[in-house]
């Protein structure tokens, strides 16, 4: 779930979630996201992760940030790994014999959880 809304700070749209986005990188959040950049990324993109930590949202600019975080991996690989949870998590419905009933509400959760936009 935490992934997901780490994805929506970065990529959505305030005007259709209702929040405000980039809060984040301005309070200069540790995530998935930024992780993968410190860890892994080249570091080209920690130095720009690191001139854009703690900078006020209104002097953001979001595209520069998406950017940032889609060239660098940091998106896709947070995105696949969303898709291995909710992967994971619909075998064990299966494979732990949920009653119908309660299967229906785990399926339902996950659909939630998986096309969640605020």
């Amino acid at each position: 779930v935490s992934q997901s809304r780490y994805i929506l700070d970065i990529t959505g749209n305030t005007h259709e979630t209702k929040k405000e986005t980039l809060v984040d990188i301005a309070k200069n959040q540790h995530t998935l996201l930024t992780e993968y950049i410190r860890k892994h990324a080249d570091p080209i993109y920690r130095k720009k992760l690191d001139a854009l930590c703690g900078t006020p949202i209104e002097e953001i600019n979001k595209q520069e940030v998406v950017s940032l975080f889609e060239e660098s991996g940091a998106l896709a690989h947070t995105r696949t790994q969303i898709e291995q949870y909710i992967t994971t998590a619909q075998q064990l419905i299966v494979e732990k014999n949920l009653t119908q009933k309660d299967a229906y509400i785990f399926e339902t959760i996950l659909t939630l959880l998986k096309n969640r936009t605020a």
